[in-house]
Parts: structure tokens; sequence; C-alpha cells
């Protein structure tokens, strides 16, 4: 089965991004601790600290 991606695919894809992140900074900040899939450890005291963990979205091209 081939998928065709169009804008808006994309779109919900950025925006469904955009709701988990918000929901991983709601939850930090409430004073959960969350733990992600490379075993950062996610919490108030480090959610601002962009040397620890990366929880933004940044779509590369393919090389070909």
């Amino acid at each position: 089965m081939v998928m065709k991606f169009s804008k808006k695919n994309s779109c919900n894809i950025n925006e469904s991004v955009k709701e988990q992140i918000n929901a991983i900074h709601l939850l930090a900040s409430r004073g959960y601790t969350i733990l992600d899939l490379e075993d950062n450890i996610i919490n108030k005291w480090n959610i601002n600290d962009q040397k620890r963990h990366n929880i933004t979205y940044n779509r590369l091209p393919k090389n070909r």
C-alpha cells in the first residue's frame, strides 16, 4: 500500500506534534516526571534545558 502525503496530512502531523509538546510541558510544569523513549527524564526542573533533551519536532528531508 502506497500512501501519498499532502500538505493536509503534514499539517495534521505538525498540529499533533505541537499538542504533544504542549502536553509534555503541562505535565512537567505540574510536577510530573516524564521518561521519553530515549530514556531522558523530563521534569519541571529541566523542561527548558535544551542540552538534556530534545522535544522539538524537526523534520529533515531524506538525502538522495
